[in-house]
């Protein structure tokens, strides 16, 4: 995807390629998530689970979430299948050129 960017704007991308799905006999579980480095200065990372059965935080910010935040909560006994994973990477006016680089995130359920 090609996007035209003019400066002094803030840059933000999408991707909804990833989806998960979850089966557990718990009831009041959540899916948390975090990130193996912190993004670099100006950027975000935020996370957007979708759920059938639970309620989904929304868009959440995950930039330096060294230290699991929640995306999804009230999960009860049953399973949620292929529900979508939405990754949005924002990037300030003021950021310059950025060099490749790469995160690890990391969802687990948990109560």
């Amino acid at each position: 995807m090609v996007q035209k960017v003019y400066a002094g704007e803030d840059v933000s991308v999408s991707d909804q390629h990833s989806q998960y799905s979850i089966a557990t006999n718990l009831d009041n579980v959540k899916i948390v998530a975090s990130i193996n480095s912190s993004m670099p200065s100006g950027t975000q990372l935020k996370i957007n689970l979708a759920s059938g059965r639970a309620s989904s935080v929304g868009d959440v910010d995950i930039s330096a979430a060294l230290v699991p935040v929640d995306v999804v909560t009230g999960i009860g006994r049953g399973s949620d299948r292929d529900q979508s994973i939405r990754y949005t990477f924002v990037a300030g006016s003021g950021v310059g050129g950025i060099d490749r680089d790469e995160r690890l995130v990391t969802l687990t359920l948990t109560d």
